[in-house]
C-alpha cells in the first residue's frame, strides 16, 4: 500500500511544473538503496535542450552497493524499448552521501536512473538503477 501511494505521489510531482517552467521529479530508489532519496529539476532552455539538476541524499559509495563499482554514473534513456541508455555524467557525493549533478539532454520524455559502475567513463550500465524516475518537460 505504501508503495503505491508514493507512486502516486511521484507521478502527481511529476505532472506539476514548478516555478518558472521547472518540472521536478522524485527519484525513487532500488531495493539496493530503500534509504536513498533524490530529485530531478528539469528545464527547457531557449535551444530545445533540457537543463537537468540531480540532487541526491543518503547515498553510499558505490563499492559498498557492487563490488568493484568506484563510480556513480548518471544515464538518461528514450522512453521506446529500443533505445540505448547514454551517459549523462558521473555523480559525485561528499561524505555525507550527497551529491549534485548538472547536465543536459535533448530527451524529452526520458527516463534517468543511477547505476554503480566499474568506471566513470562507461558506455552501457552495467548494472541494476540505485534511483530512477522518468521525466516529461512541457
Amino acid at each position: 500500500m505504501m508503495r503505491v501511494v508514493r507512486m502516486m505521489w511521484i507521478c502527481l510531482v511529476a505532472l506539476m511544473p514548478g516555478c518558472a517552467g521547472t518540472t521536478s521529479v522524485l527519484l525513487v530508489p532500488g531495493p539496493k538503496t530503500p534509504l536513498a532519496e533524490g530529485r530531478v529539476d528539469a528545464v527547457r532552455d531557449e535551444a530545445g535542450n533540457i537543463q537537468l539538476t540531480i540532487e541526491v541524499k543518503r547515498l553510499s559509495e558505490p563499492g559498498a552497493i557492487v563490488p568493484g563499482a568506484t563510480a556513480w554514473m548518471v544515464w538518461v534513456q528514450g522512453l521506446k524499448a529500443t533505445d540505448k541508455p547514454i551517459a549523462v555524467g558521473v555523480l559525485r557525493l561528499d561524505q555525507d552521501g550527497s551529491g549534485l549533478l548538472q547536465t543536459m539532454t535533448r530527451l524529452n520524455p526520458f527516463g534517468l536512473f543511477i547505476t554503480a559502475e566499474p568506471s566513470g567513463a562507461e558506455e552501457q550500465p552495467h548494472g541494476e538503477a540505485v534511483l530512477s524516475t522518468q521525466v516529461r518537460v512541457r
